[in-house]
């Protein structure tokens, strides 16, 4: 049985554990990173307004807290690193991939590529 949201999407969340949910986070994180610096109410935005991560998430306001949590998670394993800037005189801390971060990208994606080929041998 799949359930169905108000939009009339799939809600993944029933069927995916935290760990799991933190896991894709992680990986949501690190390619948005990859893609240019950023700070984190850049990525709770633009996070926030895709239904389908928004979906993994038990309430909306679960997307700012978790994606904070996993951004200092990052940073301390040595995937991100910070780059403090000072910006109309505020300071800001921006995102920067690290190799560690690029390793991490390719072997989560080369994970979830091998588990969806051994899960579609295993439905046949």
């Amino acid at each position: 049985m799949v359930a169905v949201n108000a939009n009339n999407g799939i809600e993944f969340r029933p069927y995916i554990n935290k760990e799991l949910r933190r896991v894709i986070l992680k990986l949501i994180i690190l390619k948005k990173v990859e893609r240019g610096r950023t700070y984190s109410y850049a990525l709770i935005k633009e996070i926030s307004r895709n239904r389908h991560i928004g979906s993994l998430m038990n309430k909306p306001s679960e997307i700012k807290n978790e994606v904070y949590n996993q951004v200092n998670a990052l940073e301390k394993r040595g995937m991100i690193k910070t780059e403090a800037v000072i910006e109309g005189g505020r300071l800001k801390k921006y995102y920067k991939l690290t190799s560690k971060g690029s390793y991490a990208i390719n072997f989560i994606e080369k994970s979830f590529e091998d588990a969806k080929k051994n899960i579609i041998k295993l439905l046949k």
